[in-house]
């Protein structure tokens, strides 16, 4: 008797469920749309840029994989935060999610609490001083974690931070970082500022990390000195020719023996190192030069620029013509897409 009613109790449940989803999903959504992207890599990497300026995006990915901030029942609640987002994201414009759209959205996580309270209405301020990075932790503004800086007309310099401390344990411990080379940067210089927290028990001559590009191993070095102390820092160059376009993998490996017995080291608290949060990464690139011709559009108009640069512009005439506005207008719009 009792596993009868648990098995109507079950059913029960899903019926509510599916109904309570199949409501939601034929009410209207509304978004703002900040981008949209034929490679969720593409899309990802939007959402990663715009939780450094302070926007809560997130991806919804059908055909195509978009980018949003918000989302809200009244279009007039999502026209009223569009002006706030417009100040950081030019090319920003409200839309209803498609059927697909909505269920994509649904389906998340994302929109669990907003199943079962209703749709989740963002923060009409436009910016919630909050970004997370991959591990989950929120970060302030001024906690960014890639830093881009314009070093002169023709090169950047790009500052990855790991911001969290990593704690590695047992013998071998290992910690991977990704990061991506636009196909219109050439890797100059390759730095990485390791910083560490070492147990004092650790054996100097067992005990060290190397560093690798792309499974290429780097450099390796001892946790202790010549004289037994520990050490806490260094600074790795790492080859530009190890760099590939597109996505990269830097990867730190350690092993860390405290005593002759192996199984007792693995599992012995005392055996740990800590990655400091502290280390980071720094990129210089020069862009490469394209001709600003028509033929090459639209690349030759768009292109990565330092945190502190300033947007798009569009010259115009003075006695401009109400469709000379709009067309600049919808130029900016598509150009802040590409590569906002």
């Amino acid at each position: 008797m009792r596993k009868r009613m648990i098995i109507i109790m079950i059913a029960f449940a899903f019926l509510f469920v599916t109904k309570v989803y199949a409501q939601t999903a034929d009410t209207d959504i509304y978004c703002i749309q900040l981008g949209a992207y034929s490679t969720a890599m593409n899309a990802d990497l939007s959402v990663k840029r715009m939780q450094q300026k302070g926007i809560e995006a997130f991806r919804i990915s059908t055909s195509i994989h978009s980018v949003f901030y918000g989302v809200y029942s009244d279009k007039r609640e999502a026209s009223a935060a569009l002006s706030n987002i417009k100040k950081i994201v030019a090319g920003a414009f409200v839309t209803k999610l498609s059927k697909k759209q909505a269920e994509a959205y649904l389906k998340s996580n994302r929109a669990m609490d907003a199943a079962s309270n209703g749709l989740e209405v963002a923060d009409t301020t436009g910016t919630s001083g909050k970004i997370m990075d991959e591990t989950g932790y929120s970060k302030t503004e001024k906690e960014k974690q890639v830093v881009i800086k314009k070093v002169d007309s023709n090169s950047l310099e790009y500052t990855y931070k790991v911001i969290n401390d990593i704690e590695l344990r047992g013998i071998k411990g290992e910690s991977k970082w990704f990061f991506e080379v636009d196909e219109e940067l050439a890797v100059k210089d390759f730095k990485l500022n390791l910083f560490c927290r070492v147990n004092e028990l650790i054996k100097r001559d067992r005990s060290y990390v190397t560093i690798y590009m792309n499974n290429i191993p780097v450099k390796s070095m001892n946790f202790k000195g010549d004289n037994n102390q520990l050490l806490y820092s260094w600074a790795i160059d790492v080859p530009a020719n190890l760099i590939n376009k597109g996505y990269n993998e830097l990867k730190i490996m350690t092993h860390s023996r405290i005593s002759d017995m192996p199984c007792e080291d693995d599992k012995n608290i005392a055996n740990w190192v800590i990655l400091d949060g502290k280390t980071n990464y720094v990129i210089d690139y020069d862009k490469k030069y394209m001709t600003e011709k028509v033929a090459n559009f639209p690349q030759s108009f768009i292109g990565l620029h330092a945190d502190d640069a300033k947007g798009i512009g569009v010259v115009i005439p003075d006695a401009y013509t109400n469709h000379e506005i709009s067309a600049a207008l919808t130029l900016i719009a598509y150009l802040e897409e590409l590569w906002v």
